[in-house]
């Protein structure tokens, strides 16, 4: 997704549609927006029962 945002950007500035600061804001709020998106999903999942990002329990199969 990086190299498409960074494409889309650089398109921006090259064809004159945007400011460089436009380009660069946009890119750093997503950043910051992917960031805490990323660690609120870490957090929900390592206080929950599921431990998706643990190998310490196996998941539950209900079909076992």
């Amino acid at each position: 997704m990086a190299p498409l945002g960074f494409t889309v950007g650089f398109a921006r500035i090259y064809t004159g549609v945007h400011y460089v600061s436009d380009v660069l804001v946009g890119w750093g709020l997503g950043l910051f927006v992917g960031w805490i998106l990323a660690m609120a999903v870490i957090r929900f999942f390592k206080n929950s029962s599921m431990h998706v990002f643990t190998a310490d329990k196996p998941i539950h199969n209900p079909a076992d």
